[in-house]
């Protein structure tokens, strides 16, 4: 994983999903200061600003970052500006920020260097949206959204493994931290993993949309 990869290449210890998915990323450096890392996957982000909490406290941690995935920046080159110019939560003690590009110190080098804190969250798909889109193409579908009923089908997949009995609307509070009943080991890493491919769908509205 990519967001993992980064900092430990630089001799860093890093936790994912600490707390039970507290946030995506705890990066604690030598000298003892922590960083925390929570990437968020929405489509607006002027919506994402207003409604984001900040990071929680615990695990403690000395600086903490607001990253988004790569492909919201390409596709919409103003959605960091117009995320910080609405949100309230940045700064603060301990201050946090919002950031694609975060500089890594590693051991031998304390000033470090620049790397995209950015998750690829899209390759799990790429061959199955190639054949979706063929398929739909050849039956007239042309304005059918093939990356979207592929993040869909994984997030009722989900459902259907670890909350058999849950209607779909179920999914967004699955992916937010409800514990369903039954959740053992095997269904939180599953959860945990869904969590990372299909993040937007922690937010209500993006849920009720997606269908």
């Amino acid at each position: 994983m990519r967001l993992a990869q980064l900092p430990r290449r630089r001799g860093l210890s890093v936790e994912l999903w600490p707390a039970f998915d507290a946030y995506d990323l705890r990066i604690e450096f030598a000298d003892g200061r922590v960083w925390a890392v929570d990437v968020k996957d929405w489509t607006n982000p002027i919506r994402l600003a207003r409604l984001v909490d900040r990071i929680p406290n615990a695990p403690s941690w000395d600086r903490g970052y607001f990253v988004f995935p790569r492909e919201r920046i390409q596709r919409q080159r103003d959605y960091v500006r117009l995320f910080e110019a609405n949100c309230d939560v940045l700064g603060g003690n301990p201050p946090l920020y919002r950031s694609g590009r975060v500089r890594f110190p590693d051991r031998g080098n304390p000033r470090g260097g620049r790397s995209q804190l950015m998750r690829d969250r899209s390759h799990w798909y790429q061959s199955i949206r190639r054949r979706l889109r063929a398929a739909l193409r050849s039956v007239g579908a042309d304005n059918a959204a093939p990356t979207l009923m592929c993040k869909v089908e994984l997030g009722l997949t989900l459902l259907e493994l670890v909350a058999p009995t849950a209607s779909a609307l179920a999914l967004w509070p699955l992916l937010t931290g409800y514990s369903f009943a039954g959740n053992d080991m095997a269904g939180r890493r599953s959860v945990g993993i869904a969590r990372y491919l299909i993040g937007e769908f922690r937010s209500e509205y993006e849920w009720r949309l997606a269908p």
